[in-house]
């Protein structure tokens, strides 16, 4: 496999990003995950967010608010393979429900997402993932300070093929994440 660096993959998910902005009345939020997972693997990702619904409740003087968006996503993996870097493409959907509270602290919230995950590469690095398909499930801690319209995240994601190809070795990765509501 031809070697394509790092920032051509950032260019690829920038441009499909930028093709789903022209269509950004159907999006109300965009962000952009960087991280580390297993072997060494680097990624990047950039999503949009659909909302679905959300409600805001008041239980003994503590307002709450959950909902539920999709996530669609596009991302380049990178990683070492003997001296030589390999790198895949993936694209993903993923409903994801959120909950926040007003208290203790204000603006912090839980992310829960289970989704499906297209690479372009069965392999990464020295890691056999079994199939290019496979199923990803996420929880995230953040924070959406003052008005809401930016949050900060941390979030732990391991992704499968759930035995449905043989080898199954799954990958895990903690990623750094920025969202921008609009």
């Amino acid at each position: 496999m031809r070697r394509l660096p790092l920032h051509c993959g950032v260019r690829l998910c920038l441009a499909c990003l930028g093709c789903w902005a022209g269509n950004a009345g159907a999006f109300d939020g965009f962000a952009v995950d960087a991280g580390n997972g297993n072997d060494g693997v680097k990624i990047v990702r950039l999503s949009a967010q659909i909302r679905q619904w959300s409600r805001e409740q008041e239980q003994e003087n503590h307002a709450a608010r959950s909902g539920l968006h999709w996530e669609l996503g596009v991302a380049w993996w990178e990683a070492e393979e003997r001296a030589r870097v390999t790198g895949l493409y993936e694209a993903n959907a993923t409903p994801v429900y959120r909950f926040s509270l007003a208290d203790p602290v204000p603006g912090l919230f839980v992310d829960l997402g289970i989704g499906v995950h297209a690479l372009s590469e069965h392999r990464i690095g020295e890691r056999e993932l079994g199939s290019q398909y496979h199923f990803g499930s996420f929880i995230g801690l953040g924070l959406m300070p003052g008005d809401r319209r930016y949050n900060l995240s941390l979030r732990l994601q391991h992704l499968s093929n759930a035995g449905v190809e043989l080898p199954n070795p799954g990958i895990n990765f903690l990623l750094l994440r920025f969202g921008v509501r609009h």
